[in-house]
């Protein structure tokens, strides 16, 4: 388990892609991770 402190402008953000994407902010969360790590390796 993984607790973060975020701002509201980030949670805004977060609420708006998760509704838009019909996903939990814990996979958004996973899928932002795995995009960074991605990008790392490159």
């Amino acid at each position: 388990m993984l607790r973060i402190r975020i701002d509201e402008e980030i949670t805004r953000k977060l609420n708006a892609v998760c509704e838009a994407q019909g996903k939990s902010m814990s996979e958004i969360v996973r899928a932002g991770i795995e995009r960074q790590y991605a990008e790392m390796k490159k």
